[in-house]
């Protein structure tokens, strides 16, 4: 594809823009506008595998605009597959969704087009034009979260969440962390200890997890500690874990996933005698040092946010 197909893109296919939740506010390119009438105000949610979803909600919130996601669709008129790219405007976030009645292989070459070719952010011209930015629409506002690690994690204990797991935070040597800045949005944060405890919930045996925050100096560490019985590779890292309980490869490979997008890692590690599990997950510090957050409520609107990432991972966990 060259760059002067990629500039008349928007104009030649259609297209729907998206806020939160995949709730389409505006419609573009060859969608008629009796179609437009009847897509507006839906979800693209509704007619995507749960998968894709969390997928979708990971890069929704990430900073990285030059990342384009593909997804099939099922029974969302006659398109059957969508490319979502992800854009902040004035503090918003936005999804332009371009969509096909087809799959093809010029799908993918569009997908890696997408992904190399700078001038595709003149697409969002399409976003300018068509999205008249409604105050009281649902959207995450760009920049530095700030979050209490701690209080979220028993937040997610006293919602109920795996209640069969008996999970607890511990204070480390140098004193219990409480608020943190992090370079994540408290969504994403959130979906990644959900999906980590939603894992050990399948791994472990004795039903008790531990939760440890360190700040280091140049990351901040959560430490997931459990036993590890369901678990017999000795050399364990997510593969092994994955080869010893196949039931995890959803939930670590959603982790792995949304920890690229997010500069994170998860390590597995296991004792020699395979009695111990521990998830490693790292945030690298990129926050500025000079960073005013007296003001933050970071536990504000996380009933919320916790009820909506738990219907996406129930329903990931029923495929």
């Amino acid at each position: 594809m060259d760059s002067e197909t990629i500039e008349n893109v928007f104009d030649m296919m259609p297209a729907v823009v998206c806020t939160a939740g995949s709730n389409i506010i505006a419609t573009g390119g060859r969608i008629s506008p009796p179609l437009s009438e009847t897509v507006i105000g839906k979800a693209l949610f509704d007619h995507m595998d749960p998968f894709d979803v969390i997928r979708y909600t990971a890069h929704f919130y990430s900073d990285d605009s030059k990342v384009s996601l593909g997804f099939s669709l099922e029974g969302f008129f006659s398109f059957k597959y969508g490319i979502a790219l992800f854009k902040s405007i004035l503090n918003r976030r936005f999804a332009v969704v371009l969509l096909f009645e087809n799959i093809c292989d010029d799908i993918e070459d569009m997908v890696r087009c997408f992904a190399l070719d700078g001038k595709l952010q003149s697409g969002y011209d399409l976003l300018l034009e068509l999205s008249k930015l409604d105050e009281d629409s649902e959207a995450a506002a760009s920049g530095i979260d700030i979050i209490d690690a701690k209080g979220v994690t028993e937040m997610l204990v006293d919602h109920g969440y795996c209640p069969d797991l008996y999970v607890s935070t511990v204070g480390n040597k140098e004193g219990e962390i409480t608020d943190i800045p992090l370079n994540v949005p408290r969504k994403s944060f959130l979906l990644l200890v959900m999906l980590i405890i939603r894992t050990l919930d399948i791994v472990s045996v004795q039903r008790a997890v531990s939760v440890r925050l360190t700040r280091l100096s140049d990351r901040l560490e959560m430490r997931f500690v459990t036993d590890a019985m369901a678990v017999r590779n000795t050399d364990c890292d997510i593969c092994g874990l994955i080869s010893s309980c196949p039931s995890s490869q959803i939930f670590l490979s959603l982790i792995e996933y949304t920890c690229i997008l997010y500069n994170a890692t998860l390590d597995v590690l296991s004792t020699k005698d395979c009695e111990s599990l521990s998830f490693v997950l790292t945030f690298f510090d990129d926050v500025p040092e000079a960073l005013d957050f007296k003001s933050a409520d970071s536990l504000l609107g996380l009933d919320g946010d916790i009820e909506l990432l738990l219907k996406l991972i129930n329903a990931v966990s029923d495929t």
